[in-house]
């Protein structure tokens, strides 16, 4: 997450816009806390956008599900300015999911509704505005 937080620091959308699905699944079957590993198969730190004068570094991503259908999400970024220095940033952001067979559908009031895939442990989310895929692993 995809990052409803950084989408709102590089003030961009993030995830892959879908409809929400009917009939989900009990979020108590999904509950659970998931760490960010990698972005399009890299280990973090993660340099989501570097524009030279300006560089955004993922530091940490955490998910929270829980029963209620309620996610949060906890992450922590650095920011690069030239001429300004470096700054890291730690932000929280509040959905609700609903989950449907291995897809979560989660619904971020700032950045929309975005698709997660689950595969075992794995929970993975394509972001189109910076061409990323998120890979998160259940803690």
């Amino acid at each position: 997450m995809l990052a409803l937080t950084f989408c709102t620091t590089a003030a961009a959308a993030c995830g892959e816009r879908v409809d929400a699905p009917t009939g989900p699944s009990s979020p108590a079957s999904f509950a659970g806390t998931y760490a960010l590993q990698t972005v399009n198969g890299a280990p973090l730190p993660y340099t989501l956008l570097d524009l030279g004068l300006f560089r955004l570094v993922i530091i940490s991503d955490v998910l929270t599900f829980r029963n209620d259908g309620v996610v949060t999400e906890t992450n922590t970024s650095d920011t690069f300015q030239q001429g300004i220095g470096t700054s890291r940033r730690t932000q929280t952001g509040v959905g609700s999911f609903t989950v449907r067979g291995n897809t979560v559908t989660v619904t971020w009031p700032v950045s929309g509704i975005y698709t997660y895939t689950r595969n075992g442990s794995l929970l993975s989310v394509f972001e189109p505005q910076f061409g990323a895929t998120w890979v998160y692993r259940r803690q």
